[in-house]
């Protein structure tokens, strides 16, 4: 008898077990169908995360040769301003020679007006008696001039 209720208790013991065994099987088996969708969201969340790293990686280059555009643009602006203050500078230097030169020819512009006004004077005080010799010497032959 006592072999009888060992042998019930092994067999309950082993249908526990069997039962147990399954029930694991069974839960681990779901356990690994979510541990695998786990897996698959979690590998597409790195895809999604490297495709996003490769687009941050292209921007930052392309933001980069941006910026490297744009300091060249500047440093070449600079370089046309330089250009433009020299050219400026050049206009400024003629700009002055040309002061200089008018104001000189403004002063012998003032000093032929003097000498002018004072040939005029002297052609006047002096007409009375160079007139009439104008008028002898210009004459076309000596003849003419003797009847004069």
């Amino acid at each position: 008898m006592f072999l009888k209720s060992l042998k019930g208790a092994i067999t309950i013991s082993i249908i526990l077990s069997a039962a147990a065994v399954i029930a694991q099987t069974q839960s681990s088996t779901q356990d690994k169908s979510e541990l695998e969708k786990q897996r698959q969201r979690i590998e597409e969340k790195i895809s999604y995360t490297k495709g996003l790293i490769k687009k941050t990686t292209n921007s930052k280059k392309k933001t980069q040769n941006e910026l490297a555009l744009i300091n060249k643009q500047i440093s070449l602006r600079k370089q046309l301003i330089s250009n433009y203050n020299q050219d400026i500078q050049s206009s400024n230097v003629s700009i002055n020679k040309i002061n200089n030169q008018i104001s000189v020819m403004e002063n012998d512009i003032s000093s032929l007006k003097e000498e002018y006004g004072d040939m005029l004077y002297h052609a006047y005080t002096n007409k009375n008696s160079y007139s009439k010799l104008m008028y002898i010497f210009a004459a076309d032959d000596f003849n003419l001039a003797y009847k004069r």
